[in-house]
């Protein structure tokens, strides 16, 4: 029983830091604090409006001045949409799988390793007492039989109840996903009314040849 118990710890020890990787590549990938100044539009615009400043300055790039400087401000204002697109995601999806990693997880990892525990010393104190012959012993190997048992009743509650936390996580991550898709939607539709806006605007200016 005691090897068996080391086995237990030993797993549970490996879980733990499997959890730990997990959830350190999540925090790195999603972190605000991790987040670059500029998103890649937003950086892209900034560079096309300074490439069109610099070639407002020779009389030939005016033309195409103009045009990199209208791509570049589309560039910046989906750069806008693409930030609110990820602050919608940090806002609901990683706050949702902080919460399963940092409480969740460790919480039921601990109730199914105390529950194993004392469904071992339930078996055990059950063993002894049902081997017992002798009339003298039977009385406090039937109390520690009794202790066991309400010890490993007690542990049962609690695993189910800690488990039953999956569920509210499972609901919220549903609900986290539709959030994050229609976020995604808002981004894709602001990219195709920016892109249609400066379509117009080039035509207008006789720039769209």
């Amino acid at each position: 029983m005691a090897a068996f118990g080391k086995f237990i710890d030993a797993a549970s020890t490996a879980i733990n830091r499997a959890t730990d990787r997990v959830q350190d590549k999540v925090l790195e990938k999603f972190d605000a604090k991790k987040q670059p100044k500029l998103t890649s539009s937003e950086l892209l615009g900034k560079l096309e409006q300074d490439l069109a400043t610099e070639m407002t300055q020779c009389e030939l790039g005016d033309k195409l001045g103009l045009v990199l400087s209208q791509y570049g401000q589309t560039h910046m204002d989906i750069g806008v949409a693409e930030r609110n697109l990820i602050t919608d995601v940090q806002k609901s999806l990683l706050v949702t799988v902080k919460h399963y990693l940092d409480t969740v997880w460790p919480s039921i990892n601990t109730q199914r390793r105390n529950l194993e525990f004392a469904r071992l010393d339930f078996d055990s104190a059950k063993q002894k007492k049902e081997a017992c012959t002798s009339e003298d012993k039977i009385r406090p190997l039937t109390a520690a039989f009794e202790a066991a048992q309400l010890k490993f009743n007690e542990q049962i509650a609690a695993a189910r109840a800690t488990t039953s936390q999956l569920k509210n996580v499972e609901e919220t991550l549903r609900e986290d996903l539709k959030a994050m898709a229609a976020a995604q939607m808002r981004y894709f539709n602001a990219c195709q009314e920016q892109l249609r806006q400066l379509t117009s605007k080039l035509e207008s200016a006789g720039l769209g040849a």
